[in-house]
């Protein structure tokens, strides 16, 4: 019997509640292991490292390298190793990431990633706008795979019609997108609307007026109670080259709950989320986006049934994975390009 084919992910970190880890690799394990045998391993940061990691990578019919951004010479000597080398990433990461949300060029960071685009046989990109990076910095060729979710039940009926619940998820790092909505929490509660903000992150956000708000900290055993509690899902982002590089998945994780959305024009966040809620250009925009969702029971349930649709036929983790299994298999016949999808309508 023909043995399957190995695959060799070397990661940024070893660490399972790493997003990317554990969204991009971890979930897609079990559905792709009918076609491929699997290992993980911390990617090499020095030659001592790669020389021990230099077996594995031998030993594998295809190695994939997940954002991590490693220096010529690494790459140099991986590369003559390994039989088939791809490059996964679903972040800029190109460019480096401050504290408050923003970004900065970095000449390290830029020229890693060219390096890298140049050697692979292929990227593999989050999103269209990360897509035509890796073609600007050199690559051969790229795909588009969108990060998965896990289909879940049809949402149940709303209990309390009287308190929309606001929900925002995320890391740290995108706290002061969050921050910047204080001005459209404090007009909401102006202008006496009944509802409640929920926040799940890894630390609560520092809101100078609106203090009004319930914090749940982050885990993974409790997201999923957190996203049925929610009405209304919110993903507030500036528009930077940081933030055109987001894969939109909070936008998708409150839809595959059946929940409608209100997301800021950015990257990819318009097209993903269309039919699924608004996306807004601005606070005026984002206030009059939430003012109808909180007016309309009728209009949250028709938005959030098509956002589950949505994720459930193109983003769900059996769909992507099957993709991911055409891209490694059969390159050659898998269509670069995610299936398109309309362009979020106006307000």
């Amino acid at each position: 019997m023909t043995q399957k084919p190995l695959i060799l992910w070397l990661t940024k970190d070893n660490n399972a509640n790493l997003p990317s880890l554990r969204l991009r690799i971890i979930k897609l394990e079990p559905y792709i292991a009918e076609k491929f045998r699997q290992l993980r391993t911390p990617a090499p940061l020095g030659i001592i490292q790669l020389f021990k990691t230099i077996p594995l990578i031998r030993k594998a019919d295809i190695v994939i390298i997940q954002k991590q951004l490693l220096s010529p010479l690494l790459l140099l000597i991986i590369r003559a190793v390994a039989k088939k080398l791809y490059f996964d990433f679903d972040d800029s990461v190109h460019i480096r990431h401050t504290k408050n949300g923003d970004y900065k060029v970095s000449r390290k960071c830029r020229s890693r990633f060219k390096f890298v685009c140049s050697i692979v046989d292929a990227a593999i990109a989050g999103n269209s706008f990360l897509k035509e990076k890796a073609e600007e910095y050199g690559a051969k060729k790229v795909f588009i795979l969108p990060t998965a979710l896990a289909i879940q039940s049809p949402p149940g009926q709303e209990t309390n019609n009287e308190t929309i619940t606001l929900g925002w998820i995320g890391t740290a790092a995108n706290l002061p997108y969050l921050e910047e909505m204080e001005p459209i929490f404090l007009k909401l509660m102006s202008e006496h609307k009944k509802f409640q903000l929920s926040i799940m992150c890894d630390k609560p956000p520092k809101l100078e007026s609106f203090t009004e708000f319930k914090f749940t900290k982050w885990s993974a055993a409790a997201e999923m109670e957190f996203l049925n509690q929610i009405d209304i899902g919110l993903m507030p982002l500036a528009d930077n080259e940081h933030t055109r590089g987001k894969c939109a998945y909070k936008a998708l994780q409150y839809m595959s709950f059946g929940k409608p959305v209100v997301v800021s024009d950015v990257g990819i966040n318009a097209q993903w989320t269309h039919g699924a809620g608004y996306a807004t250009k601005n606070n005026e925009e984002m206030v009059e986006a939430i003012n109808k969702l909180m007016a309309s029971e009728k209009t949250r349930r028709e938005l959030g049934e098509e956002g589950k649709r949505i994720v459930d036929q193109y983003f769900s983790e059996q769909v992507i994975s099957q993709r991911l299994i055409n891209i490694l298999e059969t390159p050659e016949r898998t269509n670069p390009d995610f299936p398109l999808l309309p362009t979020q309508s106006a307000l």
